[in-house]
């Protein structure tokens, strides 16, 4: 007669683990999900560097504006002038004079940098004469992948 200990070590004896292509199914699996996730997680990424870009950006129009008021000379119109940094971790920034004829063209410009699938590429925000601030960007920046305000 066997006994309850006997009977579960013959238990374990006869059980031996996964097959071979139970481990390749696993990891094809795996294969699978990662191939779908990792081009939407870099989207992700690239866009969210973008809003980080563009609110950066952004947060100098008042203090542009405030030299415009001020009629500041052409020496203030940098970004020291503007007390902004000339970069941060995703933007390099470059400010315009302001100009008397028509809209300011880049006035306040964020060139892209560390964001590898957008090389060259820039944010921008033109003054028109009246006071207004439209975005622009670089034609090889998705419109989709930029903040509402600036689609």
């Amino acid at each position: 007669m066997i006994n309850s200990q006997e009977s579960i070590i013959f238990k374990f004896k006869n059980e031996e683990g996964f097959t071979l292509i139970e481990l390749i199914i696993a990891i094809a699996i795996v294969g699978i999900i990662a191939a779908i996730a990792l081009p939407t997680y870099q989207q992700y990424m690239v866009k969210s560097k973008l809003a980080i870009a563009f609110s950066e950006t952004n947060m100098y129009r008042i203090p542009y504006e405030t030299l415009v008021n001020e009629g500041a000379g052409v020496s203030s119109f940098s970004p020291s002038g503007l007390n902004m940094p000339s970069y941060t971790d995703n933007c390099q920034f470059l400010v315009q004079e302001v100009s008397m004829s028509g809209t300011t063209v880049n006035a306040v410009k964020c060139s892209l940098i560390n964001i590898p699938s957008l090389p060259n590429e820039y944010i921008a925000f033109d003054r028109t004469q009246s006071g207004n601030w439209l975005c622009t960007y670089s034609a090889g920046i998705e419109s989709g992948l930029l903040p509402n305000s600036c689609q």
